[in-house]
């Protein structure tokens, strides 16, 4: 419980105040940019794109870091001893300070219930994934299997991938990072074309490829932090689109 009491610390708490305040413009400004550079990049270099929309993505979270870093290690000003001094002020003093200014408190305690809302949406998520990978069919026909080889080694995945088919799934995707595999919904796989198939099992080994789940746990997790930053959203949803768009580009 330490890590909660610390967490609600005056300074740390006015700290979090001042990094979710200047998110606002600095989150803005980011994205501004970068619809300014995409407008000016043709959409065919999906991959170029989507390198610039996760970057940032990166460049939000790093100044909000940086923000709070640069608040948590500033000295407040006392002038109990000397005007000129400056000096750590003591609990009680420092209770004193943060009751001047009860919205910051009470922005961050409004955020910190949304992050935890949502942090705990994205571990359930999470554990819903693993149950389907545990409880999915491994498909040995052998049209699939030689034809996840062969397009893995056009696409240079050197994992060796595995597909599974379950119930629990209404769309084809994939799961894990160490040892992939792809998701089809049940039956799908003797449903489609093989010129279906194929393109289904191409954009899914991009995804592998580009390492897209574990890097997909990342930019969940800083979306999370801003869930409330409506420039955010938009740089997501770009980093999606772009994401998908590089990925048919490689199938």
């Amino acid at each position: 419980m330490n890590w909660l009491i610390n967490l609600f610390d005056p300074i740390v708490v006015t700290a979090l105040g001042k990094m979710i305040l200047h998110s606002l413009w600095q989150g803005s400004l980011i994205a501004f940019l970068l619809y300014i550079v995409l407008k000016l990049i043709p959409e065919k270099f999906a991959h170029f794109r989507h390198e610039l929309s996760a970057l940032a993505l990166f460049l939000v979270f790093v100044s909000a870091l940086s923000t709070f870093l640069t608040n948590l290690h500033t000295p407040i000003l006392s002038l109990s001893s000397s005007a000129e001094e400056i000096i750590w002020l003591s609990a009680p003093l420092q209770n004193t300070y943060l009751q001047k200014d009860l919205t910051i408190y009470t922005t961050v305690i409004i955020w910190f219930l949304g992050f935890l809302i949502l942090g705990s949406r994205l571990i359930v998520n999470y554990f819903k994934l693993y149950h389907i990978r545990k409880n999915s069919t491994r498909i040995v026909q052998y049209q699939i299997v030689s034809m996840i080889k062969r397009l893995s080694l056009q696409l240079g995945v050197k994992k060796g991938v595995a597909a599974v088919e379950s119930s629990m799934t209404k769309i084809p995707g994939t799961i894990g990072y160490l040892k992939p595999i792809i998701l089809m919904p049940i039956s799908s796989a003797t449903q489609l074309t093989p010129d279906q198939l194929e393109a289904i099992l191409a954009h899914e080994l991009a995804h592998i490829k580009r390492s897209d789940f574990l890097l997909n746990l990342i930019y969940t997790f800083i979306e999370t932090i801003f869930y409330y930053h409506p420039a955010v959203w938009w740089i997501a949803d770009q980093l999606e689109h772009e994401r998908e768009c590089d990925c048919d580009d490689m199938a």
